[in-house]
């Protein structure tokens, strides 16, 4: 394994060894961790519109059905 992958690999612990000590120390409020959790979830649908709606649109003939899909999920998350 070459020092590059190794600085790859190192960067997520870094940041979830970070986020364990503010977490330890930190206790948001209400809305703070409302607003974390709203980031967090567009940021899984962003994740899910670029990498794999592509994919399934290619498999269905008919795209409206993948886009009603996506935006039921969406709207019930």
């Amino acid at each position: 394994m070459n020092s590059h992958a190794l600085m790859l690999m190192a960067i997520p612990a870094l940041v979830a060894l970070a986020g364990g000590l503010l977490a330890a120390v930190w206790a948001p409020s209400h809305q703070t961790r409302s607003m974390i959790q709203h980031f967090a979830a567009g940021v899984v649908l962003a994740a899910l519109a670029v990498e794999l709606l592509p994919e399934i649109a290619r498999e269905h003939p008919e795209p409206w059905h993948v886009l009603a899909a996506f935006a039921a999920g969406s709207l019930f998350m």
